[in-house]
């Protein structure tokens, strides 16, 4: 997002959309509400813990690329790329275990109000 962002102005509302709302929402976001969709679905819970994962990946490897490829604005900052990358492993795992058990919860909930209107539906047939 940041290669992309760097080619516009510092004014234009798609840099600020970027850095406002993209950025945190992919890193902070996106992974509580995967994993917890994911932990509803039955899709286990290593899986929603890779998803918090991801988003640390994909920084690391863009920062990387940028140092490489020579992209203005991506690495090279002040700070060491693992710390930066653990902060974010951090954060987004911890969204992704807080939205595995949320999923869970809500998938244990919908399965007692299904029984129990199964329960109801059966008593009022006899």
């Amino acid at each position: 997002m940041t290669a992309v962002s760097n080619g516009l102005d510092a004014g234009h509302p798609g840099r600020r959309f970027l850095h406002d709302i993209g950025l945190p929402f992919v890193l902070f976001y996106a992974p509580g509400v995967v994993a917890a969709v994911g932990s509803f679905l039955r899709c286990g819970a290593a899986t929603c813990l890779v998803v918090g994962l991801i988003p640390a990946g994909v920084f690391a490897s863009t920062a990387i690329l940028g140092s490489v490829l020579g992209v203005p604005g991506v690495g090279g900052g002040d700070a060491p790329l693992w710390s930066i990358t653990l902060a974010f492993a951090t954060i987004s795992l911890v969204a992704a275990i807080v939205g595995c058990v949320v999923g869970l919860a809500i998938r244990v909930v919908v399965a007692r109000v299904h029984r129990r209107r199964a329960g109801r539906t059966e008593s009022e047939g006899e």
